[in-house]
């Protein structure tokens, strides 16, 4: 067995990519049992077949990099998982049609019909929404979530939009070919089953 304790923690982001790489070839070749250690979710998301997540010396979720990043179990994991970081959402929810709705400000995002039995419309719950799960839609779409440009950063082929939302600061990852510009409003959606669900009060996940 091999453990590594922050073996790259001091090397610069260029180099740091290229070791990654070498040790990953090199893990494969030898197929030997390897323990990493690091505080860097890249390096475990790339590295790891299998990834224990801890918080305050207990182990919060062990698993794949993809069940840690599609189902996160608590807040703190999805927070943990995933560039650029999760966006957070605190709503209320009230059934539209036996379909879950959750109210941000004078937004309504629908959930998943398989969400009903499990909430509680007298508690306030909490969305997460990866940056990558917003698409853009027309400003007049229905229940629309309608945001102020605030920053955009180019990526290559992506950009990253930073955005306000009841004076909240949000991020979203699009396109690079879009032509969205600082201080105009955008309007963006997310598909019900790429929501992320949380009780407000004990930040564990809910379905």
């Amino acid at each position: 067995i091999f453990l590594l304790d922050e073996p790259l923690g001091n090397l610069d982001a260029k180099l740091r990519e290229q070791v990654r790489f070498e040790l990953k070839k090199i893990q494969r070749q030898l197929k030997v049992t390897t323990i990493y250690v690091t505080h860097d979710q890249t390096e475990a998301m790339t590295l790891a077949d299998r990834i224990v997540l801890m918080k305050d010396g207990k182990v919060v979720q062990e698993g794949t990099p993809n069940e840690l990043y599609k189902t996160p179990r608590s807040m703190f994991v999805a927070e943990f998982v995933g560039t650029p970081k999760i966006n957070f959402l605190k709503c209320k929810v009230e059934l539209k049609d036996k379909v879950p709705s959750f109210q941000y400000g004078n937004s309504a995002i629908l959930g998943t019909t398989e969400l009903v039995s499990q909430l509680d419309l007298r508690k306030e719950y909490v969305l997460g929404i990866r940056p990558a799960d917003f698409y853009l839609v027309d400003k007049n779409e229905p229940e629309a979530l309608h945001g102020k440009v605030e920053l955009i950063e180019p990526l290559g082929d992506d950009i990253l939009v930073h955005f306000t939302l009841q004076n909240e600061l949000f991020v979203t990852k699009l396109d690079a070919t879009l032509e969205e510009q600082t201080g105009t409003e955008i309007a963006l959606k997310v598909e019900p089953q790429n929501l992320h669900v949380f009780d407000a009060q004990s930040e564990d996940r809910i379905g």
